[in-house]
């Protein structure tokens, strides 16, 4: 039988120019988004996430990239600082919206009707700012978490715990929490974005969030780790070699997105 989601027709052809969009503006927008997590964690907790929003993100993009944590951690510091004017916090806020307009655009796209339009100009751009919470609640929980972490590890320590706690600690918590903290916010997102007749249940929202934050964990394992350890040598090389490496690993990301929301779709059909 040729099963052919009616959701689904007609947008194949077009996923792959969303997905480019989607990793240009993820990767224009990435300084401010984090700019804007680490502004909020120290209005509420008053706590400097940037060094660890730093060493997260080395982990995670490819080697060429050449990411110093330590630079990383400046920027943030510089513009997410307690001097930070109204005008350059909203500056930030409005570039990180950029990217999260472009990821609503999609989702919009995925799981709209062809024959209405889809919801542009204000209303995606306030549906952008919710979905900016969404993240910088679940990237800045993570980020609380790696600020955490070592100072359970340390209590553990003093305790004389067993065996090596500090160890099991940070490779059996640490990125599974970050995976479940990706679950919830691409849940959120394909809940959150289609229009209220097109939106799915939380079930098929669920299994796409769970195929989304797979498909990106996958990705950064494959680039950051598996692909330079294969090969022996960078993907890219020459004078943009560390743009189009991580502009690569954005794409396959993006495309993961764009087949958990599929999925989403096909089950709530």
């Amino acid at each position: 039988m040729d099963f052919q989601p009616k959701r689904l027709q007609g947008k194949f052809g077009m996923l792959p120019s969303f997905a480019a969009a989607m990793a240009f503006y993820f990767l224009v927008s990435l300084i401010p988004f984090l700019v804007v997590v680490t502004r909020t964690a120290a209005w509420f907790f008053s706590a400097n996430l940037a060094p660890e929003l730093g060493v997260f993100l080395r982990e995670v993009l490819p080697p060429e990239s050449r990411l110093r944590p330590e630079a990383v951690a400046a920027a943030l510091s510089s513009g997410g600082g307690r001097g930070l004017g109204a005008a350059s916090t909203f500056l930030a806020v409005w570039t990180a919206t950029s990217g999260m307009n472009e990821l609503a655009r999609a989702v919009h796209f995925v799981f709209s009707d062809e024959k209405s339009p889809h919801p542009g100009g204000w209303l995606r751009r306030l549906k952008s700012l919710g979905l900016l919470g969404i993240w910088t609640a679940a990237i800045g929980s993570a980020a609380i978490l790696l600020v955490l972490l070592p100072v359970l590890r340390t209590a553990l320590a003093r305790l004389g715990a067993g065996f090596d706690w500090p160890k099991v600690l940070a490779a059996a918590v640490r990125y599974p929490v970050a995976v479940v903290l990706m679950f919830a916010a691409f849940t959120l997102t394909y809940a959150f974005i289609p229009e209220p007749e097109h939106r799915p249940g939380w079930r098929a929202a669920g299994v796409g969030g769970a195929v989304a934050a797979t498909a990106w964990t996958a990705t950064c394992l494959v680039f950051s780790f598996l692909l330079p350890r294969a090969w022996g040598a960078n993907l890219f090389h020459g004078v943009l070699g560390s743009a189009l490496a991580t502009l690569a690993w954005a794409y396959c990301g993006c495309w993961g997105i764009l087949i958990g929301a599929g999925v989403a779709a096909v089950l709530d059909e």
